[in-house]
């Protein structure tokens, strides 16, 4: 069963890991797009936004850069969609830093704006990223508080991730809970929950 499990979790990463690839010179092309452009209103903060977003995955000081100037244009044009997107960006940062306490607050900003857009999509994906900080808050103690958070999480990241049909959102909750229960698995007397990642897995690659 473990080896399998360790099967799973390589393909998944893999398949995230390629699914989330960017080159420094599509950074170059966007960067001199958005210079050239200039746009103005809400669309600079989608623009920014997208910026804040690719550069989290190669340059995040950049990133956190953008997503800080989306923040505070969303804000002033009280833009509702923008300002969740930039939380949601600023919480990739702090994730990445690595400073998960930051990480989970700026998440559950974004989720207030989520709920109020009613938007299942960025829901699906917000609750997908705290369920990952719960597991990273677990460590190597294992706590397993931390744990059950991260698995609640998850189930709410694939409900919303159903209602908004949205299958690699549906995937990425189930990965996440998969390598959560496979962390719980770890601990002394806990065995079973390799059961529960297993069976996540397989559903996961099931959908995908």
């Amino acid at each position: 069963m473990h080896k399998y499990i360790s099967i799973f979790c390589c393909l998944f990463c893999c398949l995230f890991a390629r699914a989330q690839n960017i080159s420094k010179d599509s950074l170059t092309v966007l960067s001199n797009s958005f210079k050239r452009d200039n746009p103005v209103g809400i669309e600079r903060v989608r623009r920014l936004n997208v910026l804040a977003g690719q550069y989290m995955k190669m340059y995040i000081d950049t990133g956190l850069i953008y997503a800080n100037q989306a923040k505070v244009l969303a804000e002033e044009l009280r833009d509702t969609p923008g300002l969740a997107k930039a939380l949601f960006n600023i919480t990739l940062y702090y994730e990445n830093k690595p400073d998960y306490s930051k990480a989970l607050e700026y998440a559950l900003q974004a989720i207030t704006q989520y709920e109020y857009l009613n938007d299942h999509k960025g829901l699906a994906e917000t609750f997908g990223e705290i369920s990952m900080v719960y597991k990273n808050f677990a460590g190597e103690k294992i706590t397993e508080d931390y744990l059950a958070k991260g698995i609640e999480y998850s189930k709410k990241g694939f409900n919303e991730a159903v209602l908004a049909k949205d299958t690699f959102l549906m995937v990425l909750n189930l990965n996440v809970a998969g390598i959560t229960y496979r962390d719980w698995g770890k601990k002394d007397g806990k065995d079973f929950y390799y059961d529960s990642a297993f069976n996540c897995f397989t559903r996961a690659i099931q959908l995908a």
